[in-house]
């Protein structure tokens, strides 16, 4: 399964950003990455589960830029979302 949340690093971090890092772990992300701007939640296993979890960012008003295909060559195939508040 993914990293935990202690183990991705929470430094500097919302309440809401973890809290979505939460939700997208429950939907299926296995990795959860961050970088400059954007956080990224990678490997959901369907496009399904990782729309689901961008009408959940919609909801929380957490910015994101859609679903992308993970190429078949990435650690954690499937699919990913980033966002950030």
């Amino acid at each position: 399964m993914g990293m935990t949340l202690n183990e991705i690093g929470l430094h500097g971090r919302t309440a809401l950003e973890q809290r979505a890092d939460s939700k997208a772990f429950e939907l299926g992300a296995q990795r959860i990455s961050g970088g400059i701007n954007w956080i990224w939640a990678v490997g959901f296993s369907t496009e399904g589960a990782a729309k689901e979890f961008v009408l959940w960012l919609e909801g929380e008003s957490l910015e994101h830029r859609g679903v992308y295909p993970n190429l078949p060559r990435d650690e954690y195939p499937g699919w990913a979302v980033r966002y950030r508040s």
